[in-house]
């Protein structure tokens, strides 16, 4: 997991976005990720960063979920490339709900595949703070984009107390013969 943070008075600008992807590419490159399950989430600034690094990376990114973020000037059709669950509040005073409509429309135009979550009486901080619900991030880890990839595989010793998804993105409670992933690793069982 890559948690990074802006500089006070920063924001997702070309160099920070590029640090960001870059060392995302790094972990690819060394084999200790599957490339086909890379996502990116955030809420507030973080939510207006996640909306930017699908527009500059379009097709890197397995699915997103901009949280109380803003897309303005952000190309829909970059984005689209990327399943996006987005969640906004309407008692948020920061972040425009019909900028992000908009935006949304502008994604299905393109063929995209977008979901926007509109809590009512949430305010920015209750949006940004609630919106990660288990159904939510269970729609999110289970997007897989498309192309080649190399999984390692992990002995289910290792796997103890851990969500499961089939190869279909469904979740798994109790896995049974078949292979599924886990901590974004294949696994046999």
């Amino acid at each position: 997991m890559i948690v990074p943070q802006c500089p006070t008075g920063g924001g997702w600008t070309s160099q920070l976005r590029r640090v960001v992807n870059e060392l995302a590419k790094s972990f690819i490159s060394a084999g200790t990720v599957d490339e086909k399950r890379i996502y990116v989430m955030g809420g507030s600034m973080g939510g207006t960063g996640t909306w930017t690094q699908l527009s500059y990376f379009p097709n890197f990114y397995a699915a997103a979920m901009p949280v109380a973020g803003n897309p303005t000037g952000l190309d829909p059709a970059k984005v689209a490339t990327t399943p996006v669950l987005t969640v906004m509040g309407t008692a948020d005073r920061i972040m425009s709900i019909p900028t992000v409509e908009a935006f949304v429309d502008d994604i299905k135009d393109a063929d995209g595949i977008v979901v926007l979550d509109i809590e009512e009486s949430w305010t920015h901080e209750n949006t940004c703070e609630l919106a990660y619900t288990d159904e939510r991030l269970a729609w999110l880890f289970s997007q897989v984009r498309a192309g080649t990839t190399g999984v390692c595989t992990i002995p289910v010793s290792a796997t103890s107390n851990h969500l499961y998804y089939d190869l279909s993105g469904r979740i798994v409670t109790k896995p049974q013969n078949g292979i599924y992933i886990g901590d974004g690793k294949k696994i046999v069982f």
